[in-house]
């Protein structure tokens, strides 16, 4: 069976059931995958990471990417640079070759002081302080990442599949009730 042809599941996580990787300048949200020796709680078909990362003014961060793995960063608040090419809010950047990405905030406008990282990374239960610094200059990301599954890729509507022949038997089950059998149990692990 394809990575694209599988039954559904659904995975709930509140805030405080994701670890969080700190250290200094930065906190990075470990939702899925691996950052630090920290695992995230989501389980995946296919190998991938999804951090939330906060950068604040003027910090910096280098993440591993395994190499060959594709991806994008999608920055929501703040500004800075992502791998030295500029990046601000909605927009996405898709990660090149390479086994990681390195990111800086903008400088806080105020002061202009910087906190470059440094130091060991540490686990705290729940991220603290980092909201009202964003907003002074800092940097919030999303780092969506994962191993490429070298299948070809169709895609419709709310439908990805391998083949336009899938595409449209996708559409005749979903129109027929039969993309979900109501007898599956959605909160169940494989």
């Amino acid at each position: 069976m394809t990575l694209v042809v599988r039954r559904c599941r659904y995975q709930d996580y509140q805030a405080s059931d994701i670890p969080v990787v700190e250290a200094p300048g930065s906190r990075v949200r470990v939702m899925a995958g691996e950052h630090h020796g920290t695992t995230g709680p989501i389980t995946m078909k296919n190998p991938g990471m999804l951090l939330d990362i906060v950068l604040q003014p003027g910090a910096d961060i280098t993440v591993q990417v395994p190499n060959g793995w594709a991806g994008f960063a999608y920055v929501y608040d703040g500004s800075g640079d992502l791998s030295g090419t500029p990046a601000k809010p909605q927009h996405a950047l898709v990660l090149g070759d390479g086994d990681h990405i390195t990111a800086k905030a903008a400088a806080a406008a105020t002061n202009g002081s910087s906190n470059n990282g440094g130091g060991s990374s540490s686990v705290a239960a729940e991220p603290e302080g980092y909201g009202s610094d964003v907003s002074a200059g800092g940097f919030k990301f999303l780092l969506i990442a994962g191993q490429p599954i070298k299948e070809p890729i169709a895609q419709h509507g709310p439908f990805v599949m391998n083949t336009k022949e899938e595409i449209l038997q996708a559409f005749m089950d979903h129109q027929a009730g039969r993309l979900q059998n109501p007898q599956d149990d959605v909160w169940a692990a494989e």
